[in-house]
């Protein structure tokens, strides 16, 4: 695939500087790098985005089928906040390199061209909540999820 000209970006905060973090993700070794990621397609991006609300235990965790006719969020602890908000970033695709078919990462800061305001209601036909075999096993493999 050739390098896009610009990629996406989810995030839950508003920002003028998106900054290289280790990711949590609940995957392999390349779903946990310090760095931005982004993907070429916006709704995976977007999922990235939606807000959740912590479970009891004061914990948020999830997962998404890469299906590509619609991302599907699946939620492990926590669920979707309807009153919340989260942003959808269209960043430079310059500093940024392919981990895989979807996702690409840079190690360096990059300075968003301009963002969409998500309403998470808009998506919440994207989410389902995980059944409890689903959530143990999961939530078992990542001890830090949330």
């Amino acid at each position: 695939m050739d390098k896009p000209r610009y990629l996406y970006h989810g995030s839950r905060t508003l920002v003028t500087e998106l900054v290289p973090s280790p990711a949590t993700g609940v995957g392999p070794a390349k779903d946990q790098l310090c760095a931005v990621y982004a993907f070429h397609i916006a709704d995976f991006a977007t999922a990235f985005a939606l807000p959740l609300t912590p479970n009891e235990n004061g914990k948020t965790a999830w997962k998404m089928d890469f299906d590509p006719a619609k991302p599907e969020v699946i939620i492990l602890a926590g669920s979707l906040d309807l009153s919340g908000t989260g942003y959808l970033y269209r960043v430079p695709s310059d500093s940024f390199e392919p981990i895989d078919d979807l996702q690409w990462v840079s190690y360096d800061p990059v300075v968003p061209i301009d963002y969409e305001v998500i309403d998470p209601a808009k998506y919440a036909h994207w989410v389902r909540y995980a059944g409890e075999d689903e959530k143990l096993g999961d939530l078992k493999a990542d001890q830090t999820a949330g």
